[in-house]
């Protein structure tokens, strides 16, 4: 059976692998530095990982370059060998043309807004209450003056416009509390005070209200929350033009896009011009903004970018080979084993944390999230949280030992992380038992408060009488089963499965069923009572 070391020793002995890639910082930035970029550090971790030496080259691709100069560049460069293959950063290739590696990077694409400026403080006067609320409270001021002046008229048949003034006069004076003098004559004048004074007290209540909130914390002029707010401000929109068949499927957006719409690249100047101009907004890459975070800094600290909340798109980012090419299923599987442990993604880690940047620097907007302890504690109150399982090693073990399980390791960090305290139980669940036996001890120990809620894992039990949460551990099933490949002699296809030079057919078919995880024997002889044939 061929290792991967030996796969390596008989298509690439002695080989330099040779990367392209166009600049695209912070994912590809200049192999001669030691800022390398995100995507080279992977790639060469991958590499070195495989025992193969590798010389990245940075190609001068410009930004704004259409599709088919990339593409037509791209295959000249791998077919003449000097490339062996490219990372794909801002190329944009046929897809038929080419094989492409299982992603590496995957990043969000967002919105960035200009951020919302301060009110002045002489402004707050006005801005404390909304338009509306102006427009009713200086209704009821105007209509309840001439009220007050008609009861007058229509009591002494005079008209007196200086009446009018100087009761508009007390009433407003009423409202900021200082003392006037009501003197009545009649009973409905008396009502009409009545009147004046409850309307007054609200007045001056919902402004001192809306006042105290006001001074709580920054108020701002232009805050936008979406995409509707950003149309209504009558600001451009900028993303790649290749995106734009996902938003046009929005009418109301598609219109607005026909005369509104920027083409942006990856680069940076539309982000500058979100920023700086504050005249558009523009979808970007979440790390290619975080790496640049202290650029967009006002003279204060603040940020002058606002993120909405949401992500639009995703992006990825995936390595280009040309079809057939050996080091394709070997990146390809590579790639897997360092994201299934954790690698790619603390290196994009490291790149942000190199810049002090952490990935909530500008997700810093309250939700209801945030009041989750609070509830919790309203609720239920200092509770301790009973959560039973089955033996079902590895996910659920024992929770009295250091080694308790995957599944009991994750639910206890989630009720740790809610403040809450946990005890984990192990019940006597036989593996043989059936599905109702299962199913009744669940339900009494549920309803008894013996438990308040269980870890699957083993247990079978109705479905339509649970609740059941978001699956915490996805894993495959394989049968327990080892593959017989047989074949006839026929070199250099097949040779002999017994020797280190089995060739191309037999080491092709071992990295499949070694990548679904399946063990394989390769016979040179009769297989399922077929005779050996010529025919490949």
């Amino acid at each position: 059976m061929i290792t991967e070391r030996e796969y390596i020793n008989l298509f690439l002995r002695n080989k330099t692998v040779n990367v392209c890639f166009g600049s695209d910082p912070p994912y590809t930035i200049d192999a001669t530095t030691t800022n390398r970029g995100i995507a080279v550090d992977i790639h060469s971790l991958i590499l070195d990982d495989l025992g193969l030496q590798s010389i990245f080259k940075k190609m001068n691709f410009a930004l704004g370059d259409p599709k088919p100069i990339h593409d037509k560049k791209v295959r000249q460069l791998l077919t003449q060998g000097e490339c062996d293959y490219f990372l794909q950063g801002i190329l944009e290739v046929s897809e038929g043309s080419y094989d492409f590696s299982q992603p590496y990077i995957t990043d969000n694409l967002y919105w960035y807004v200009p951020s919302a400026k301060l009110i002045p403080k002489w402004k707050y006067v006005i801005e404390i209450l909304s338009g509306t609320v102006w427009f009713f409270l200086v209704l009821a001021w105007i209509s309840t003056s001439l009220i007050w002046y008609f009861m007058k008229y229509l009591a002494n048949r005079q008209k007196n416009v200086k009446f009018l003034l100087v009761k508009s006069w007390m009433i407003y004076k009423m409202f900021i509390e200082q003392c006037v003098i009501l003197k009545s004559k009649y009973i409905s004048e008396d009502l009409i005070f009545i009147i004046i004074i409850f309307q007054c007290t609200v007045m001056n209540m919902v402004y001192k209200c809306n006042f105290t909130y006001f001074l709580v914390g920054e108020n701002y002029d232009d805050d936008l929350k979406s995409l509707e707010d950003v149309m209504e401000h009558n600001l451009k929109i900028g993303f790649p033009p290749h995106l734009m068949i996902i938003f046009r499927q929005d009418k109301r957006l598609g219109e607005y896009l026909k005369t509104h719409f920027v083409p942006c690249d990856f680069s940076y100047t539309c982000l500058n011009r979100t920023a700086f101009s504050r005249d558009m907004v523009v979808l970007k890459a979440n790390v290619k903004v975080l790496i640049e975070f202290h650029t967009y800094l006002d003279q204060s600290g603040r940020w002058l970018l606002e993120k909405l909340v949401g992500r639009d798109v995703i992006l990825t980012f995936s390595s280009i080979f040309i079809p057939g090419h050996p080091l394709f299923p070997l990146v390809n599987h590579q790639t897997l084993n360092l994201m299934a442990h954790g690698f790619l993604k603390k290196m994009v880690e490291r790149y942000l944390k190199s810049n002090k940047i952490t990935k909530d620097v500008v997700e810093n907007y309250l939700t209801l999230y945030h009041l989750k302890l609070p509830f919790i504690a309203l609720i239920v109150g200092n509770k301790t949280v009973n959560v039973c399982f089955g033996s079902d090693p590895p996910y659920t073990i024992d929770a009295t030992t250091t080694n308790r399980g995957i599944a009991v390791d994750i639910h206890y960090l989630i009720l740790d992380d809610l403040g809450l305290q946990s005890i984990f139980q192990k019940m006597n669940f036989a593996l043989g038992d059936p599905k109702p036996i299962h199913d009744k001890k669940v339900r009494q120990l549920l309803t008894q408060g013996e438990c308040d809620y269980f870890l699957q894992g083993i247990l079978e039990v109705s479905e339509g009488s649970y609740d059941f949460s978001q699956p915490y551990i996805t894993d495959n099933l394989y049968w327990n089963k080892t593959v017989n490949v047989c074949f006839g002699s026929d070199p250099p296809y097949t040779i002999d499965a017994t020797t280190t030079n089995r060739d191309i057919a037999v080491d092709k078919h071992y990295l499949i069923l070694d990548d679904l995880g399946l063990q394989s024997i390769f016979k040179n002889e009769l297989c399922l009572g077929r005779p050996k044939t010529n025919s490949r």
